[in-house]
C-alpha cells in the first residue's frame, strides 16, 4: 500500500499569535533549528470536519523528498548523534497517538506520544539518530485506523544537541569551545592545562611547577605543582630554632621551624642556676635553648629513651634541655611504607548476541526446485505454480530476511521503501543496510581512549574499531615528587604481565592514600580534619594546627601564655604556658 502524504494546512491566525509570542525560533536554549524551511511550520492531521484524510501506521507526516533532501545535506545528521525534537501539539483525539522516525527497529527513534485531548502542549524528546538522512522518514506509528479527531503540530524544532548546554562533569575539564555539536564528555570537553590555571604553584617557597608543567593537565596546586617539603637540616645546629618535627611545606625557617624561647626553658640545675628574664630590654622575647643562652643547661643527650624499640632521642638532643621521654624522645617512624599490589581486572568486551532470521514467504511453491542462489526465495503460491527455473519459482528475498553482517558496522534499513511503502528487496549489506561510521563519543571515557586518526572515515562503532587505548605507564601520580610511584596522597597502580592499566588521571592510574590511615606523632599540636575523604599521609595534609593562642592557661596556677602564642602550636601547659612574672 502506498504511503499517504498528509495535507499541510496554512497557519491559523490564532496559532500564529501564539508562535509570535514565543519568538521566531521554537528551539530551546538557543539551538539552531534544522527543521527544513521547505516544510510547513504547522501540520494538521486527520481534519475530518474539513475533508481531511485518514491515517494508518507508517504514513509519512512530512514530505519525504523535502525532509530527506535537507537531512542528507546536514553534516550533523549522523547515525548515533544526539538530536532533539520539540513541537507544540493540540489534539481532539480521544486516544493517545504516537509518531516517530522510522528505523530498522520496531519503535524507531525520536518517538513522540501525544496525549488524548491535550491543547497547546509543548513536548520534547531526545535521542540518537538511527538512520541516514537519505532514508529518514517521520511517520504516524499507532494506533491503527485513525479516521477522526484531528491533531495540530506547530512550533516545530528539529536540532542537534549542543555542547553549549552540556556541563563537563569534572573540575579538571573545560568546554572545547563554542558552537560544537554533541552531548557527551568525549565530544564536548577536554582536560584543562596547567598553563591556563591562574595563581597556581604559589607561594613559591612551598611549591614549584611540575617538571612537565607546560604539557601537564591540571587546574590547581595538587595537579600542577610539586610541593617543596622543609629540608630536614634547615633548623639543625641552631639553638634558637627547632624543626616543627612534621612533614611541612616550605623552604624558609619561618615556615619550617619554631622559635626557641628561653621562657620555655628550664635550667638544668635550678639550685645553682638562675633563669634569665624572658624578655630583652627592648621588650622582645629572649631566644635560646641552652643553659648558656638562658641560664645553665641540662641536655637530653644522656637520656635513655625506653622502650628503645618505640622511642629514640630527638634530633640535636645534645642541645635540647630535658630529662623526660616527652621532652627528649620522638616516636620512631617507618622509612618507607610498602603498599600491596592491586591486580584488579577490567570487564571483557560484551559478545554480540545473535537472533534468528524470520522468513518472508507464506508457502513454498515449485516444491521440487531449489533456488540456485542464497539471495533468492520461493515465490508464494507454489502449490499451484509449475516451474524449474529461478525465473519461474524464485524471487529476490526481502531485506527483512537479511541480518547485517556486522552490527557494529551496519544498521538495518527499514523493511519498506519510504516513498512507495513496498517491501524492500535485497540480500546483502549494500542493499539492506546503512553504513555506521566511528564517532568521537565511542571513545568514552576520553581519559582512557582516544579516537584513531581519520576516525570519521572508519566503519565501526566499538572502542576496538574506533579508538586507541591510553595507558597509565607514563602517568605520574600527583604528590609523587621523586617519581618513585609513591606520593603522599596517591601511589601508582602496578601493571602485570597480562594486564596494563588504562587512563590518564589519578583516579584511573593511582590508588588513594586516605588520611584515615595516618596518625600524627604530635597529637597535642594537631587536630584531625573533619572530612573523612581527605587524602594524605602527612600532618599538614591530614590535620589542622592547634595554636597556643586558642589554649587557656590556668591563671589560678600562676600560668600565662608564652610570648607570641599565635606563632606556636600546642594544647598543653608545657607547650603553651609559662609562669607569670
Amino acid at each position: 500500500m502506498m504511503k499517504l502524504c498528509l495535507l499541510l494546512s496554512a497557519l491559523a491566525a490564532d496559532a500564529a499569535k501564539v508562535r509570535t509570542a514565543r519568538g521566531e525560533n521554537p528551539c530551546p536554549n538557543g539551538l539552531t533549528n534544522r527543521f527544513p524551511d521547505s516544510l510547513p511550520k504547522e501540520i494538521v492531521m486527520v481534519d475530518d470536519e474539513n475533508g481531511g484524510t485518514a491515517m494508518n501506521p507508517m504514513d509519512s507526516v512530512f514530505d519525504l523528498e523535502k525532509l530527506r533532501a535537507a537531512l542528507s545535506e546536514d553534516s550533523e545528521w549522523k547515525i548515533g548523534m544526539p538530536w532533539l525534537l520539540k513541537a507544540t501539539f493540540s489534539s481532539d483525539s480521544k486516544v493517545d497517538r504516537t509518531f516517530g522516525f522510522a528505523s530498522g527497529g520496531s519503535e524507531g527513534f525520536l518517538t513522540v506520544t501525544v496525549p488524548a485531548g491535550v491543547q497547546e502542549q509543548d513536548i520534547t524528546v531526545t535521542g540518537p539518530v538511527g538512520i541516514s538522512g537519505a532514508d529518514a522518514e517521520f511517520q504516524y506509528k499507532r494506533p491503527a485506523g485513525w479516521t477522526s479527531g484531528k491533531i495540530v503540530m506547530s512550533n516545530i524544532c528539529l536540532a542537534p544537541r549542543s555542547c553549549d548546554n552540556f556541563e563537563c562533569p569534572q573540575p579538571g575539564m573545560k568546554k572545547k569551545g563554542d558552537g560544537l555539536f554533541g552531548f557527551s564528555t568525549a565530544r564536548c570537553c577536554e582536560m584543562r592545562m596547567c598553563t591556563e590555571a591562574e595563581g597556581v604553584c604559589l607561594p613559591e617557597t612551598m611549591y614549584t611547577k611540575a617538571a612537565n608543567f607546560s604539557e601537564k593537565k591540571g587546574y590547581d596546586n595538587s595537579t600542577c605543582c610539586s610541593p617543596k617539603y622543609c629540608p630536614t637540616d634547615l633548623c639543625t645546629n641552631d639553638t634558637k630554632w627547632v624543626s616543627k618535627g612534621d612533614v611541612v611545606l616550605g623552604s624558609t625557617k619561618a615556615e619550617c621551624c619554631e622559635r626557641l624561647e628561653c621562657a620555655t626553658y628550664t635550667c638544668s640545675n635550678q639550685v645553682l642556676m638562675t633563669k634569665s628574664s624572658n624578655y630583652l630590654e627592648d621588650g622582645t622575647p629572649r631566644f635560646g635553648s641552652t643553659d648558656e643562652e638562658c641560664c645553665a643547661g641540662k641536655y637530653c643527650k644522656g637520656f635513655d629513651c625506653q622502650p628503645s624499640k618505640d622511642y629514640g632521642l630527638k634530633p640535636d638532643a645534645a642541645n635540647i634541655m630535658g630529662d623526660s621521654r616527652d621532652e627528649c624522645c620522638d616516636v620512631k617512624k617507618c622509612d618507607t611504607f610498602e603498599c600491596p599490589n592491586n591486580t584488579k581486572w577490567e570487564p571483557n568486551p560484551a559478545a554480540v548476541v545473535g537472533s534468528t532470521i524470520e522468513q518472508c514467504c507464506s508457502k513454498i511453491m515449485c516444491s521440487s526446485y531449489t533456488c540456485s542462489k542464497e539471495s533468492l526465495q520461493k515465490k508464494p503460491g507454489q502449490g499451484k505454480m509449475q516451474g524449474s527455473t529461478d525465473e519461474e519459482c524464485c524471487e529476490t528475498k526481502f531485506c527483512s530476511a537479511w541480518q547485517c553482517s556486522d552490527d557494529t558496522k551496519w544498521v538495518h534499513l527499514s523493511n519498506q521503501h519510504g516513498a512507495t511503502n513496498l517491501d524492500r528487496r535485497g540480500y546483502s549489506d549494500e542493499e539492506c543496510c546503512d553504513q555506521r561510521f566511528c564517532l568521537s563519543e565511542t571513545c568514552d571515557p576520553s581519559t582512557q581512549w582516544k579516537a584513531k586518526e581519520d576516525f570519521q572515515k572508519i566503519q565501526g562503532s566499538t572502542k576496538e574499531q574506533c579508538c586507541d587505548k591510553i595507558y597509565c605507564n607514563d602517568f605520574v601520580c600527583d604528590t609523587d615528587v621523586n617519581n618513585t610511584g609513591v606520593g603522599t596522597q596517591w601511589y601508582k597502580r602496578v601493571d602485570t604481565n597480562i594486564y596494563k592499566w588504562q587512563g590518564s588521571t589519578n583516579e584511573e592510574c593511582c590508588m588513594p592514600i586516605f588520611c584515615s590511615q595516618y596518625t600524627t606523632s604530635h597529637p597535642t599540636r594537631w587536630s584531625r580534619k573533619k572530612d573523612p575523604s581527605v587524602k594524605g599521609s602527612t600532618d599538614v595534609e591530614c590535620y589542622d594546627p592547634l595554636l597556643c593562642s586558642d589554649y587557656c592557661c590556668d591563671k589560678q596556677a600562676g600560668l600565662e601564655h608564652r610570648p607570641n602564642p599565635e606563632s606556636h602550636q600546642g594544647s598543653t601547659d608545657e607547650e603553651c604556658c609559662v609562669k607569670a612574672q
